[in-house]
């Protein structure tokens, strides 16, 4: 029995799937570009899981102003607290206070 490999493109990262459409054109994510912070560094300097950072680079989710500050704080002013867009799909909330929930047993 042959096993099918799959090759690796420009549009996939090694062992991962192709991606759909690049991160949006944010302060937050040219900072993290910018930065070569990986995501994880990021994740635990804020108190975030990996994918609550992950949700705020896509947009998919807004930092609270707490986190938004912090944000501020980490990249020395390069993303303002202000630099969010007003409206979102969802707040982020669940994943960012089970962290904060984690962090604060520990």
């Amino acid at each position: 029995m042959q096993t099918a490999t799959v090759p690796v493109t420009a549009a996939s990262a090694p062992g991962g799937r192709p991606r759909k459409k690049p991160a949006p054109d944010t302060p937050f994510s040219r900072w993290l570009k910018r930065s070569k912070i990986n995501v994880r560094q990021v994740a635990e300097d804020l108190g975030l899981t990996r994918w609550a950072v992950y949700n705020l680079r896509s947009g998919h989710h807004k930092p609270s102003l707490e986190v938004a500050n912090a944000i501020a704080e980490l990249s020395g002013g390069e993303v303002p607290a202000d630099s969010w867009p007003a409206s979102s799909r969802k707040q982020g909330r669940g994943k960012v206070s089970r962290a904060k929930r984690r962090a604060a047993k520990s």
